[in-house]
C-alpha cells in the first residue's frame, strides 16, 4: 500500500510537471517553434487571451498583450487584438501596435531602434494603411514620409480593367499591364506627397520579349504636357521629361552599365544636392540637375504594341531635412487636415495667425525652422477675434527653445500707401505640392482698403496661395503691415492683409503683456538678408 501510494505521488508530480511544460511554447528568434534547449524566448498563455512572453537569458520581457488565436508553430500566424508591445533585451519598446477586434491592425503603430528612438509610425484603418502612407525615421530623428504599393490586392484603387487598346490586372502580388496599340499605355495613382525632396523606386518585369521591347516608371505626372519617364529594355535605358508641353531627353536608348541583358530591373530616381540620379539595379546611369515637378500622380508605362511589363514594390519617399517629432504625439505629419502660417511676435512663443486657420480645430502644431533644422511643437489659442479673422496661438510644448528677440517691427499706424513695395513669407500648398521649406513673394500696395473697401484691411498684389493664410506682410524696413487673410481665386495676384493695428489691438488684451521689438533691427539689410534672419519667426501652422 504504501509503495504503491508513493508510485502514485510520483506520477502526479510528473504530470503536474508536463502540464507546467505544456504551458509554455519556445521560439527562436524568427519566432519559429524550436525546443527549450534551443529557445531564444518563450511565451505563455496567462488567461483570457493574455499572454506574455520572456528572454530565455536574462528572463526580461519580450511581448505583452492579447492573442486571440496564438500558433505553437509559428509567430508570425498569431491573431493579436488591443494593444500589443514588444521589447528589446535593454527593456526599451521594440513596437506597439493597435489591433481590432478581427486581429487587423488598427490605429497608430510605433516601432522603435534599440536606443528608443522611433524608426517607424504607421496608422492603419482595418489592415490597411491611411493613404498607404507611412513615417520612417533614422536614428537623428530626420524622417521620410514613404508611399509604398505591394500589389497585394487593390485597396489602393488602381485602374485594372481589359480594353481593346491595354490589359493590366494585379495578380500574385504585382501589376501587369500590357499595350494593345502601337502608343502605348500606362496606370498611375496619385501620391499624397510633395515631391520636393524626393525617390521613386520599384521593380519592372520585361519577360522574354526582345530588346526593342521597353517599361518602366512614370512620375510627376499632371497631364500629357507634364511629366517624367524612366523607362528600361532588356539591355538600354530612357529617360525624358515633357514640360508645358516641350520634351527633353536626357537618354535615348543607352546601355545599362554594369551587366548584359536582363529581364528584371529595379529602377530608381533619387533627389539630393540639386540634383536627380537616375540608377537602374542599384547603379547610377545618369544624373539631371535641377529638376522639377508639376504633378504628384506616379505609376507605370510599356511603349508599342504587344509590349508587357509586370510591375511591383513601388516606393515613393519624401525627404525631409528637420528633427522628426515624436511619432507618438499628435503632431505626427499623417492625418494633417490643413496647413497655414503664422508669425512669431515674441521669442517666447505667441503667433499671429488668421482665425479662418484655427477655426473649429482640435489639435494644433507648428513647425519652426532654424539653421539648425525644424521642430515641431503642441501649440493652443489663447485669444481670437473672428470678426477682424485674426488668432494669436501659443506655443505649448515644454521641448521648445525660445528663438532671439525678434528682428521686425510692427507698424503702429500709417505706412500703408498705394504703390509701396511689400513682401510676405509663407508656406502655400506645404502639404499638396509646394514643399515645406518657407516661400518669398512680393508685390505692391494697390489699395489702403480691403475687399468691398473695408477699413480693417488693405490689398496687394503680391500672389498667394492656399496656406498662405495667416502670413506676414513686411515693407521694405522690415516693419509689420499686416497679415495675410483672402485672395480673389478668379484673378491674378489680388490678395488682401488685415492691417497691423488690428494685430496690436489682439495683441493688447492678452492676459500678458508681451515685450516686442520697438524697432526694426532689419531696416538697413537687403531684402535677401530680410528673408534670412524673418524666416525663422514664420512659421507652419498643421491642424489636425
Amino acid at each position: 500500500m504504501i509503495r504503491n501510494l508513493f508510485l502514485s505521488l510520483g506520477l502526479l508530480l510528473t504530470l503536474f510537471s508536463n502540464v507546467s511544460a505544456q504551458d509554455k511554447d519556445f521560439f527562436d528568434k524568427q519566432g519559429k517553434s524550436v525546443s527549450e534547449d534551443m529557445a531564444y524566448y518563450y511565451r505563455e498563455n496567462l488567461g483570457s487571451n493574455n499572454y506574455r512572453s520572456k528572454y530565455i537569458a536574462g528572463d526580461g520581457l519580450y511581448f505583452e498583450g492579447q492573442i486571440i488565436e496564438a500558433s505553437s508553430d509559428d509567430e508570425s500566424l498569431n491573431k493579436y487584438t488591443g494593444t500589443c508591445t514588444w521589447y528589446y533585451k535593454n527593456t526599451r519598446k521594440k513596437a506597439v501596435r493597435s489591433y481590432n477586434e478581427s486581429g487587423d491592425m488598427h490605429g497608430l503603430s510605433v516601432s522603435y531602434y534599440e536606443s528608443g528612438n522611433v524608426s517607424r509610425e504607421e496608422d492603419y484603418v482595418d489592415g490597411y494603411l491611411k493613404e498607404g502612407l507611412y513615417l520612417e525615421y533614422d536614428e537623428s530623428g530626420r524622417y521620410s514620409k514613404v508611399f509604398k504599393e505591394s500589389f497585394n490586392d487593390n485597396y489602393n484603387d488602381w485602374d485594372v480593367y481589359e480594353d481593346k487598346e491595354s490589359i493590366s490586372r494585379i495578380t500574385d502580388g504585382s501589376l501587369y499591364m500590357q499595350s494593345l496599340i502601337p502608343n502605348g499605355t500606362c496606370r498611375m495613382k496619385n501620391v499624397p506627397l510633395e515631391f520636393e525632396n524626393f525617390s521613386v523606386e520599384a521593380t519592372v518585369n520585361l519577360g522574354k520579349q526582345t530588346t526593342s521591347k521597353k517599361a518602366g516608371l512614370i512620375f510627376g505626372f499632371k497631364d500629357w504636357e507634364n511629366y517624367w519617364y524612366f523607362t528600361v529594355s532588356r539591355d538600354r535605358y530612357y529617360i525624358g521629361v515633357v514640360f508645358e508641353g516641350l520634351s527633353s531627353t536626357y537618354s535615348e536608348g543607352e546601355f545599362i552599365s554594369g551587366q548584359g541583358e536582363n529581364s528584371v530591373h529595379s529602377l530608381k530616381v533619387i533627389t539630393a544636392d540639386n540634383k536627380w540620379f537616375f540608377s537602374v539595379d542599384g547603379s547610377v546611369q545618369k544624373s539631371v540637375k535641377d529638376g522639377y515637378i508639376r504633378g504628384r500622380n506616379v505609376g507605370f508605362i510599356v511603349n508599342g504594341k504587344a509590349t508587357f511589363g509586370t510591375f511591383d514594390n513601388l516606393i515613393v519617399k519624401e525627404f525631409y531635412d528637420g528633427s522628426a517629432k515624436d511619432p507618438n504625439a499628435d503632431g505626427a505629419t499623417t492625418n494633417i487636415k490643413s496647413t497655414g502660417t503664422g508669425l512669431m511676435v515674441t521669442s517666447g512663443g505667441y503667433i499671429v495667425t488668421n482665425y479662418h486657420v484655427i477655426e473649429g480645430t482640435g489639435s494644433i502644431f507648428v513647425d519652426v525652422k532654424t539653421d539648425a533644422g525644424t521642430q515641431s511643437y503642441k501649440a493652443v489659442v489663447v485669444q481670437s477675434d473672428k470678426q477682424n479673422d485674426l488668432a494669436i496661438i501659443k506655443i505649448d510644448d515644454p521641448k521648445y527653445v525660445p528663438l532671439p528677440a525678434t528682428p521686425f517691427s510692427i507698424k503702429t499706424a500709417g505706412g500703408i500707401e498705394s504703390g509701396s513695395s511689400v513682401f510676405t513669407i509663407g508656406y502655400p500648398l506645404a502639404l499638396s505640392g509646394m514643399g515645406v521649406e518657407p516661400k518669398f513673394s512680393d508685390g505692391k500696395i494697390s489699395a489702403k482698403t480691403g475687399y468691398d473697401g473695408a477699413i480693417n484691411a488693405f490689398q496687394t498684389t503680391i500672389p498667394v496661395q492656399p496656406g498662405n493664410s495667416g502670413g506676414p506682410v513686411f515693407n521694405s524696413k522690415g516693419e509689420l503691415l499686416g497679415i495675410i487673410n483672402a485672395k480673389i481665386m478668379d484673378s491674378d495676384n489680388v490678395s488682401y492683409a488685415i492691417k497691423s493695428s488690428y494685430v496690436l489691438g489682439l495683441i493688447d488684451v492678452l492676459p500678458e503683456t508681451l515685450t516686442m521689438t520697438q524697432t526694426s533691427q532689419i531696416a538697413t539689410l537687403s531684402v535677401e538678408e530680410q528673408v534670412k534672419r524673418l524666416r525663422s519667426y514664420v512659421v507652419l501652422i498643421k491642424i489636425k
